[in-house]
């Protein structure tokens, strides 16, 4: 069976400054990834690195500069983008990471939730008010919700008001970005095990982006880690949560605070992420590595296939 998306390459560049003084931001960088049907891909990295961006390119929300993009089997790039983008765009849709902005406070929890259906023609009024009561029902809202606005609810009821507006026209994928980072321990749970069940009822593929390597872990079938707008770690969960590869992906793990405190301070990664404006030449986490050598500051490498099904981004492999 074919991915819901493949990327091959993708690359993306921003023009910043005034007329005349315009400079070229390489956001990303040679990015690769497939997700299947009723599969996740989770994507991690710190701010700042491009996760958001990869999402909002894969919906067709930005145009990528480089590389190719196929949603669906239809292509992103290229002259048939505008034709192609109009005939998957109902198939799939954006969860965004603060449902509070993500939803007009002037407008009703039913009417927000129906906008996509309004605005394909997809149902009658009656119709309509149907999928609104069953959406509704199943992100476990009563009905009356619709009635009311977003300001009533509570952060985990407003991420739930979002996710059944994304499912308004029975989407196949969702890009979930950081669905869960403004919620407490248990509507994260909450969130966590309702997207979950919703894939499991109707198999959509998720690229979930997230900070919280926990959450990853348990929602993930494969795992992206993206440095400073490049892919350098793509492994199955497990694998890559129980022996991570790339100096980065370790240290992301290390990072993850322990109960012994004495502990922590040795597991924060030292230095900041590298300005996309003038990038360090050959690795970019090079600044930062434990483990860099001579040729991590001059030769950049590449994404390569260093086992069955991992993909790692290192000289030393």
């Amino acid at each position: 069976m074919d991915a819901l998306v493949e990327a091959r390459d993708v690359e993306m560049t921003f023009a910043s400054g005034r007329s005349g003084r315009r400079i070229n931001i390489h956001v990303l960088r040679k990015i690769s990834f497939d997700v299947g049907h009723g599969e996740t891909l989770g994507l991690v990295g710190e701010s700042g690195s491009g996760k958001s961006t990869i999402g909002r390119i894969v919906v067709g929300l930005h145009e990528p500069t480089g590389g190719s993009l196929k949603l669906f089997g239809l292509a992103l790039t290229g002259p048939n983008r505008n034709a192609n983008l109009a005939t998957v765009r109902s198939r799939a849709q954006f969860v965004f990471q603060d449902p509070h902005a993500a939803l007009n406070p002037r407008m009703r929890t039913g009417d927000s939730i129906a906008e996509p259906i309004d605005v394909a023609g997809a149902h009658t009024r009656r119709d309509r008010n149907d999928r609104v009561k069953e959406l509704l029902d199943l992100v476990g809202l009563p009905y009356d919700a619709a009635e009311r606005f977003p300001h009533e609810f509570s952060g985990g009821q407003r991420q739930r008001i979002v996710i059944a507006r994304a499912l308004a026209l029975e989407p196949s994928f969702i890009v979930c970005d950081e669905p869960v980072s403004a919620l407490d321990v248990s509507m994260q749970a909450q969130v966590v095990n309702l997207l979950m069940d919703l894939q499991d009822r109707f198999c959509i593929g998720y690229l979930f982006i997230a900070h919280d390597l926990a959450v990853v872990r348990a929602v993930s079938r494969q795992v992206a880690v993206i440095y400073a707008g490049a892919i350098v770690e793509l492994a199955e969960r497990n694998a890559l949560f129980t022996s991570p590869l790339h100096p980065y992906t370790r240290a992301l793990l290390d990072a993850v605070p322990r109960p012994d405190p004495s502990r922590i301070r040795n597991r924060v990664i030292v230095g900041e992420v590298p300005s996309l404006l003038s990038p360090p030449p050959g690795c970019r986490f090079h600044g930062r590595c434990p483990r860099a050598m001579s040729r991590c500051t001059v030769d950049e490498p590449v994404l390569r296939e260093t086992s069955p099904g991992r993909f790692t981004a290192c000289h030393l492999y």
